[in-house]
């Protein structure tokens, strides 16, 4: 279903509710005491994850050049990677002196610092097409 809205209607269709899927599962995670809030976040952050993450692989190699595109994915697959190790190492550092709850709304408002770069890109690259045609 992502994929279709990809292709159809473009990357914020996807982007966007992936993000805000994220921002609740985390905010549901950090609120979990129990083992059905816990499972629900999970299915709602996989239906996040599962969105978001081969959209953004996708768009990287299309906007690659053709023969740049092996390069594209490789960079994309190692900024993941590398971001995985230094969030879980930071945020590791994060749960030393506070707690799990407070970790996970805090990574939630990450996500929504994200949302907000995005809006502000989209914002600005319409105005710039604006500009650009009148």
């Amino acid at each position: 279903m992502a994929g279709r809205l990809f292709d159809t209607r473009g990357p914020a269709y996807v982007l966007v509710p992936g993000i805000l899927l994220g921002i609740v599962a985390l905010y549901l995670l950090s609120a979990a005491a129990g083992f059905g809030l816990f499972v629900t976040s999970a299915f709602v952050y996989g239906l996040s994850f599962g969105a978001v993450q081969p959209y953004m692989l996708a768009w990287t190699v299309q906007r690659a050049k053709p023969e740049r595109r092996g390069a594209a994915n490789s960079t994309f697959l190692i900024g993941m990677d590398g971001g995985i190790a230094i969030g879980s190492a930071l945020l590791g550092l994060w749960i030393k002196n506070g707690e799990y709850a407070a970790m996970f709304r805090g990574s939630a408002g990450i996500l929504v610092l994200l949302l907000i770069l995005y809006g502000v890109t989209l914002i600005y690259a319409s105005r710039s097409k604006v500009s650009r045609s009148g």
